[in-house]
């Protein structure tokens, strides 16, 4: 994955149509349960309901960004990572150094064996355990939840 900017054309909600976009790298925790597929949903700093993600790394293929990302936003501290992005998705970031930034967010897959309570940003974000249902209840940015849907249908193939 390339760090660098690269200019866009598409169907971004709220977005010129063509801009400026760069690389991140996203995490789609899951797990089967009895009561069926449940994601990991964690709050970003503004406190919409999103996947982990995070800027790629030097020195690190996208899936161990993925991980590292999963273990500092949602705790995840083990599981069985996909070596390639199942898919990707648009999305904005808003920061106060940069304004609003267009990011395409490339996401693996996490088969989450193991969870902890106490991890780099529990202090800082929510994270939920949730089944497609509540994801569409919760999540307000279309494209993730695309992603999300597409993600959640892959996963459950793969049962």
């Amino acid at each position: 994955m390339s760090t660098n900017f690269k200019t866009f054309t598409g169907n971004l909600v709220g977005s010129p149509a063509t801009h400026p976009i760069s690389d991140q790298v996203g995490a789609f925790c899951y797990q089967h349960t009895p009561d069926g597929l449940k994601f990991l949903l964690v709050t970003s700093s503004r406190g919409r309901w999103i996947l982990p993600k995070g800027w790629p790394m030097k020195k690190h293929t996208s899936a161990e960004v993925a991980l590292a990302e999963a273990w500092e936003e949602a705790g995840v501290a083990d599981g069985v990572v996909s070596r390639d992005p199942a898919l990707s998705y648009d999305s904005m970031k808003h920061t106060k150094k940069r304004g609003t930034i267009f990011t395409r967010v490339a996401v693996h897959t996490i088969a989450v064996t193991r969870l902890e309570d106490v991890f780099p940003e529990a202090d800082d974000r929510a994270r939920r355990w949730a089944t497609l249902a509540e994801a569409e209840r919760r999540v307000s940015e279309e494209n993730l939840l695309t992603a999300i849907r597409a993600l959640a249908s892959q996963v459950s193939i793969k049962a």
